[in-house]
């Protein structure tokens, strides 16, 4: 009898020490949107005031704040908004940017996901958009005029010339931000980086080169939503706001220079060389918030485009040793680079350009011919008649443009050369000019 109470008694001191440990677990968040009301209206390009209490007992807490459209999907390519660093259990206030251009009037969710030990918590908001009706302006040609010059053309809708600026220095890249009226340049060896108006090519601002620099300066420009991006050989990338004011730097090693980049959820991702070895590659990874290092690998194809897919991994179209194209996925949180699954062969051919379509679909430019690639579904060609170098997608009227040498072509999504446009000089980039 005595070891039977005795025997009660341990289990009962286990259950209430097991039931002691459970209690001290705490429990998941809980999220209260307090602002803006239910059914608020706004438009594309307001600033959304959100007021929000999460309440938690958690020690790490993340939140991301995305935009889904009326059936639950992401309503833009932009990858969710991560809140790097926010309080618990006070009220809240954060500033949401509606920069998707692309939005057509409608009803709209604002998506918010909590993560802690716990699992996740979601909740939504439903907001109406009002869009702006997008317009296609015409297009800007950058050409080779000569070794020390670099010709830049606005044609209209129609593609016929506007006008026409010459400006001095050889080249390293161009970019269009349509919504601040801004046209850049900037050149490798010579030639600052400069701003001009879209509808005079006026100068507005600009970024000195170095006098006579013994290596290139510039290597990329990119314009991702409001910031112009611009690359360095030292192995720093820029961002300049459209006043030209510098508002980020990535902190590099300098071993590799810039070539491309893209946004992944709360990280830039650069595919580098290296600057003692051109033919040795790199996938490095910065926060966009303090422009710090998180992660290195090195990539063994060479990279040509990069395209940030809906999981936030970011896919890399390159040409492998024998110049053929291959594919490759990073994990831009690990710096981890695997084969994604892919149920096709790729041609045995070299690949020159690309250009997205949307979250699974890239029109490929190879030396045989235009395809369309079908992420983890399909390949396939659309046409042999042209090897474009560059390649832009047009998507009011759901057509291509592609140039090759002196001569730039639109064609129809099944392939079709719909007109052909010859130029004089070697054509360096294509830029898409919209009224916003």
């Amino acid at each position: 009898m005595k070891k039977a109470v005795t025997y009660l008694l341990v289990f009962l001191c286990i259950v209430l020490f097991a039931s002691c440990k459970k209690d001290e677990t705490p429990p998941p968040s809980k999220i209260n949107i307090l602002s803006p009301a239910a059914n608020t209206s706004f438009q594309v390009f307001d600033t959304i005031e959100i007021k929000l209490l999460i309440e938690s007992q958690q020690p790490e807490v993340g939140l991301r704040i995305s935009l889904l459209d009326a059936n639950y999907s992401p309503a833009s390519p932009i990858n969710p908004w991560v809140v790097s660093s926010f309080e618990t259990n006070v009220e809240a206030t954060l500033h949401f940017l509606l920069v998707y251009e692309y939005l057509e009037s409608g009803n709209y969710y604002l998506y918010f996901k909590v993560t802690d030990q716990s699992g996740t918590v979601n909740t939504y908001r439903s907001i109406y958009i009002e869009g702006i009706h997008r317009a296609f302006e015409g297009v800007f040609i950058v050409s080779e005029v000569s070794a020390n010059q670099t010709g830049i053309e606005k044609l209209g809708i129609d593609l016929t010339g506007e006008k026409i600026k010459i400006m001095a220095g050889n080249y390293a890249g161009s970019a269009i931000d349509s919504r601040n009226r801004n046209f850049f340049l900037a050149g490798k060896n010579s030639g600052n980086l400069t701003a001009l108006n879209t509808d005079s090519l006026s100068f507005e601002w600009d970024v000195p080169i170095v006098a006579n620099p013994v290596q290139p300066y510039f290597t990329f420009l990119q314009q991702i939503n409001e910031v112009l991006y611009a690359g360095f050989y030292s192995g720093e990338i820029n961002g300049y706001n459209p006043s030209g004011d510098l508002i980020f730097t990535t902190h590099a090693d300098g071993l590799t220079f810039p070539n491309l980049m893209c946004h992944s959820g709360n990280l830039l991702v650069v595919s580098s060389t290296s600057r003692s070895n051109v033919f040795e590659y790199w996938l490095e990874t910065y926060f966009l918030a303090s422009g710090v290092s998180n992660s290195k690998t090195k990539l063994l194809i060479k990279p040509i485009h990069l395209k940030a897919l809906e999981d936030e991994k970011v896919l890399v179209f390159g040409n492998n040793q024998n110049s053929h194209i291959e594919t490759k996925l990073l994990d831009p949180e690990t710096g981890l680079i695997t084969n994604p699954y892919q149920p096709f062969s790729l041609p045995d051919e070299k690949l020159k350009c690309a250009v997205n379509i949307s979250e699974n679909l890239t029109f490929l430019g190879l030396e045989g011919g235009i395809y369309l690639y079908d992420y983890q579904k399909s390949m396939s060609l659309l046409t042999t008649s042209l090897s474009p170098e560059i390649l832009k997608w047009e998507d009011i009227s759901q057509t291509i443009l592609a140039a090759n040498g002196t001569s730039f072509f639109v064609l129809s999504t099944n392939g079709q050369i719909l007109s052909e446009h010859d130029y004089s000089y070697p054509i360096l980039n294509l830029l898409l000019h919209y009224n916003k």
